[in-house]
């Protein structure tokens, strides 16, 4: 399991939370095991099929694309950073690792 990983899973958690989705609904949408969709969102595997997956997440292909480069190219001392200060709530710093990994993606070609 990588930080890598756990990034990218906590992105599925949060678009299959979005759509209001359990991860039964979610794993039968695409066609795997509920357990494969936990082991995503855990960061122990990462999706091999991610079409299916964006069609389940109702996203566009280019847009897990680019969060799947993020969550790869993120620089992890600046999220631990965010994490580590205390003025913040926790969903505002959520908000701000996602703007900042939106900025990272969007610097990939």
């Amino acid at each position: 399991m990588t930080k890598n990983l756990v990034s990218f899973g906590q992105f599925i958690r949060r678009q299959r939370e979005k759509l209001g989705l359990t991860q039964a609904q979610l794993a039968a949408r695409v066609g795997r095991a509920q357990v494969t969709v936990s082991e995503w969102e855990r960061g122990v595997a990462q999706p091999s099929d991610l079409r299916a997956l964006a069609d389940a997440l109702e996203m566009e292909l280019d847009a897990l694309g680019h969060a799947l480069k993020a969550a790869f190219i993120a620089n992890d001392d600046v999220e631990e950073a965010l994490q580590r200060q205390t003025l913040l709530t926790q969903k505002e710093i959520d908000a701000l690792i996602l703007i900042y990994r939106g900025l990272l993606a969007g610097k990939v070609n």
